[in-house]
């Protein structure tokens, strides 16, 4: 018998990620589709695919209603770089924060229901642009609650215990 373990890290290690300070929007269009915003580039690896698919999933829409703007930082917020399973997993949680974000949007201004249909929702996107003018939600990194990555203690005498991360139960450093 035998026992396999393993542990992968995704996005900037130490302070890597607090300093990149990523940013990605959603936005809901005059038509009713969605639009992700982010910088990340598709190079074959599926980043289009599944920044869209994150998108619909947190929206309760179909895939199809959702397309992804091109990454030019003059129309896109800059959500870093695009590097290994950073992508999915950093910039893919934004992209899900800001589509929660766009959702209760909607619903705190009366457009959208609590529950609803994805004609309903495309409906209450072509509402609100038509109202409002624009439809957007943004979403920006934070470091975990409680975790504070001590860049100076690391660099200084990093040991197997610590490995440099130092955890408060007291205070939340963004």
């Amino acid at each position: 018998m035998g026992i396999a373990a393993f542990l992968h890290g995704a996005g900037f290690t130490g302070s890597g990620e607090r300093y990149l300070d990523s940013v990605v929007g959603i936005e809901g269009t005059a038509d009713g589709s969605v639009r992700v915003l982010v910088s990340s580039t598709e190079f074959g690896q599926g980043t289009n695919t599944v920044l869209c698919q994150i998108a619909a999933e947190a929206l309760g829409i179909p895939y199809e209603y959702v397309s992804i703007a091109q990454a030019d930082t003059t129309i896109v917020p800059n959500s870093g770089p695009t590097v290994a399973s950073r992508t999915a997993m950093i910039v893919g949680n934004l992209v899900r924060s800001a589509a929660i974000g766009l959702r209760q949007t909607l619903q705190s201004d009366g457009t959208l229901t609590a529950t609803y249909t994805a004609d309903e929702f495309i409906d209450a996107c072509r509402k609100h642009v038509a109202k409002k003018g624009v439809l957007r939600s943004l979403a920006r990194y934070s470091s975990p609650e409680g975790i504070y990555w001590d860049d100076v203690r690391y660099k200084e005498k990093p040991t197997q215990r610590t490995r440099g991360l130092f955890i408060s139960p007291k205070y939340r450093w963004t």
